[in-house]
């Protein structure tokens, strides 16, 4: 086969670029065509290559030329060519837009040509441009990343916001939270991910301290009184244009219900981290290790992720727990529904259980957890009048579902059988080791998702509002011990000696 040589190589490479120069200078075809031609006639001689290559020399332009003005970084040149002996007046060439000239046309393009597919969906567009179509007729998908699409059911973002407020951990200055674009099914979707959780695990074991008859009537009463109370509330958003629940206790009583209403939800975001190791620590000890051992294996994980000041680097490990719980909630409703249909109820079910029956009451209203992400949910929505009515319905088949899965797995194991947690009960095998692992990956990541507001109510109450460099030792100091103590309370919660 034969080689080109670099001479060669640079004579193409000269007959293009003359090409393209006599292109813009706007020459006709005939002069076109001639210069062509004469290009083609010295290529052809044995000097040709090296006469062309000593004719064809760039050059810098003058200095009063417009390329000298160039942005800082940014490079222009101008090629000097001699056609049929003629020293030909420099030609300047267009240069490609740069990442400078792309901020300056469109911010925040770059960022988004840096999302995963970011060229592909940005050429697509380009054509959809030239080709007139709108961008309400064009697919969803080429307007943003899979993630930022899924974003809304991830719910870090919710509890970023929980506290009514966005700070800049670089500045700690106030920002403007953007405006909602979640679809209703979008809504729909998160507040079925943010009710079932663990507390749904605990229910076919809290049926055993009420009744079958007594547990369904109490969480359908506990559903119309937390139904009630949300559209009092959403209605006291509204009139103030808030979506923050400490701003809500301000003008309704004062600044001392706003200070009771952030150590609730303190309390409530604490108590879940403690709950959620606790958990962990059950299902642990029920594969035979310790369970103090337990809670202390989860610190070097939880650790370094309640250091984090963004949630959102933990979306896309969020939406896979989320899938497991899922999978793991479809797993155990399979199981509970064929031990009723090969075995009937047990024998010690009972209606009413008077003497216990005040316990269920506290699983049923742990039952109904992430309440408090209510207000950052509705703020994410593109059309917030539709709330209300998307939430009592969600509320009122949540509802349904949770004594539907209760009932189908406390009526085969009876009083005396089932477990607490209720994971404890599928039978030992290998589909039953990756349920349980998979909800304890996916609650270990959900500590960090509950940690970080009460975390951060501490440090404005430790610290007020500042730069994350001002005390970022103190506050890192902080957010350790407050786990610490999580965990030791989860030990002791845990019943571990």
């Amino acid at each position: 086969m034969e080689k080109f040589s670099c001479n060669e190589a640079t004579a193409n490479l000269q007959r293009a670029l003359t090409r393209e120069i006599n292109i813009r200078r706007g020459l006709s075809g005939s002069n076109a065509g001639s210069v062509a031609g004469s290009r083609a006639s010295r290529a052809n001689s044995p000097h040709s290559s090296r006469e062309s290559s000593a004719n064809f020399s760039p050059s810098l332009p003058p200095t009063d030329a417009p390329c000298q003005d160039l942005p800082e970084g940014e490079v222009g040149f101008c090629l000097t060519e001699d056609v049929d002996g003629q020293a030909a007046q420099p030609v300047f060439l267009d240069r490609a837009r740069s990442a400078y000239d792309i901020e300056k046309a469109s911010p925040g393009e770059s960022s988004r040509l840096l999302a995963p597919q970011g060229f592909r969906r940005h050429f697509l567009n380009s054509q959809a441009d030239e080709a007139g179509i709108p961008t309400e007729q064009r697919p969803e998908a080429w307007q943003q990343p899979f993630l930022d699409r899924v974003r809304p059911l991830v719910m870090s973002g919710y509890y970023d916001s929980l506290l009514g407020i966005s700070l800049d951990p670089d500045t700690g200055a106030d920002r403007v939270l953007a405006q909602g674009s979640a679809s209703n099914t979008q809504v729909c979707i998160t507040l079925v991910k943010m009710f079932v959780g663990s507390g749904v695990t605990f229910l076919p074991g809290g049926f055993s301290y009420g009744g079958w008859l007594f547990s369904p009537i109490m969480l359908f009463v506990i559903a119309i009184v937390q139904g009630v109370a949300v559209a009092r509330l959403i209605s006291c958003c509204k009139q103030l244009d808030s979506n923050s629940y400490a701003d809500i206790a301000l003008v309704a009583v004062g600044r001392g219900c706003e200070f009771a209403v952030q150590m609730s939800l303190l309390l409530s975001v604490f108590g879940a981290v403690i709950c959620y190791m606790a958990f962990v620590a059950k299902l642990a000890s029920s594969m035979g290790m310790h369970p103090t051992m337990a809670v202390f294996l989860q610190l070097p994980f939880v650790m370094p992720l309640s250091l984090t000041r963004s949630l959102g680097q933990l979306d896309s490990a969020n939406l896979f727990g989320s899938m497991l719980i899922v999978f793991g909630l479809m797993v155990v409703l399979a199981y509970g529904m064929g031990s009723l249909v090969a075995h009937g109820a047990a024998k010690d079910v009972a209606p009413f259980y008077p003497s216990s029956a005040g316990i269920f009451v506290g699983f049923a209203c742990f039952a109904f957890e992430g309440v408090p992400l209510l207000l950052p949910i509705r703020a994410s929505m593109k059309n917030t009048d539709m709330f209300v009515p998307l939430y009592m319905g969600v509320l009122a088949g949540v509802a349904v579902f949770y004594v539907v899965f209760a009932l189908l797995n406390y009526l085969p194991y009876g009083k005396t059988e089932v477990q607490t947690v209720v994971l404890l009960n599928l039978p030992h095998g290998v589909l039953t080791s990756i349920v349980q692992f998979g909800y304890m990956f996916a609650l270990v990541l959900s500590i960090p998702l509950n940690f970080l507001p009460g975390a951060r109510i501490l440090e404005l109450w430790a610290f007020g509002i500042g730069k994350k460099s001002d005390h970022f030792a103190a506050s890192s100091s902080l957010r350790l011990s407050s786990m610490a103590v999580c965990a030791l309370l989860a030990i002791k919660g845990g019943g571990a000696p």
